[in-house]
């Protein structure tokens, strides 16, 4: 008798940074049938189309949310998943989840935010929230959010941390280095309360993103750039001496997706000092951690201190363990190929 392949129906976002997009790919390679239903992509189309629409929405007199959920049962019944595999699920209906599951169609969820806290507009919502509870399986980055899960909530859960692309294992990038700190993101007022302690105190720090001029008051040890995307984003994580990584609060005691990017690439992280942190890396070895805004300044400059010799060697350190540990997304594919067989 032939095998019969796992039939998953993907839900999520198709944007160039969705982590979706690494899932779906090596699920497709580890022989897995997808097919895919863009539900936030649908969304944002509609709400950023124009100002009506997001007043529309904002009112609850939209119907966006109701059509997204209609397409999706649409192309459930058409296609007859095994699984439906939905990324943090805003634009899905608690009562669409009650409806797949009572047809027998196991659900999974990876949230690649925290699903009950949220630390912006964009990070979760109430279906979200109310959805949990209709799950098969609940996947998390966070060993953090993971417990919190299981206090709040009955529902089988998860831990697949974040990984890295490894198509950058063949990508050489350029030698030269510059002896600054870097800081690749949006702005907020942690992040710019940070940087700019930094600044003042004649550390000098290159921050890439959008609308940092408006956080951030001129010095000369400051300056800022542009976003940077795609190969470009992973040729500025090792450009620079230091890759400040400024975790967010809902990832407090974890670690975020740069935790992964920039090690990956050979560069030197300086990061808040988590439990996953020091799970994943070996201290001053293979990247650098702090626990006051004080040790940060202090770990800056003793690594802007070091020669070139011994900073290659962190780099090299840092990119070794990245690959020996199999942090890539190729391999966190198949825990979460394993979890989705196992219901």
């Amino acid at each position: 008798m032939s095998k019969v392949n796992l039939s998953v129906l993907v839900v999520g976002a198709n944007s160039e940074y969705a982590i979706e997009r690494f899932y779906v790919k090596h699920l497709r390679e580890n022989d897995v049938v997808c097919s895919e239903f863009w539900a936030q992509d649908i969304f944002l189309n509609y709400y950023n189309k124009s100002l009506i629409n997001k007043i529309f929405f904002k009112l609850g007199l939209s119907s966006i949310i109701n059509e997204i959920n209609y397409d999706l049962i649409s192309k459930w019944r058409k296609i007859k998943p095994d699984i439906i595999l939905i990324f943090k699920g805003m634009e899905i209906l608690p009562s669409t989840l009650l409806m797949f599951k009572s047809n027998g169609t196991k659900l999974v969820n990876y949230n690649p935010d925290h699903p009950f806290k949220y630390h912006s507009i964009g990070s979760g919502n109430i279906n979200v929230k109310d959805g949990i509870k209709y799950y098969d399986c609940y996947i998390t980055y966070s060993k953090r959010i993971q417990k919190d899960l299981d206090k709040k909530f009955d529902v089988y859960t998860s831990c697949i941390p974040f990984g890295y692309d490894q198509r950058l294992d063949n990508i050489l990038f350029e030698s030269y280095e510059v002896n600054k700190a870097c800081f690749i993101g949006s702005p907020d007022k942690h992040r710019a309360s940070i940087i700019q302690n930094l600044v003042d105190n004649s550390i000098p720090v290159v921050v890439y993103g959008n609308n940092w001029a408006k956080w951030l008051k001129y010095s000369k040890t400051l300056e800022i750039r542009d976003a940077v995307y795609d190969l470009e984003y992973y040729k500025t994580l090792v450009r620079y001496r230091v890759q400040l990584n400024l975790l967010r609060p809902h990832n407090i005691d974890s670690h975020n997706m740069r935790s992964m990017e920039i090690p990956s690439v050979g560069g030197i992280m300086l990061t808040e000092k988590t439990k996953e942190h020091k799970l994943f890396f070996n201290e001053d070895k293979e990247a650098f951690f702090y626990d006051s805004v004080a040790e940060i300044k202090y770990k800056i400059r003793k690594i802007l201190a070091l020669n070139s010799d011994d900073a290659n060697e962190i780099r090299k350190s840092a990119l070794n363990r990245t690959r020996d540990s199999q942090y890539s997304y190729n391999y966190r594919t198949l825990d979460l190929k394993y979890l989705m067989e196992s219901l």
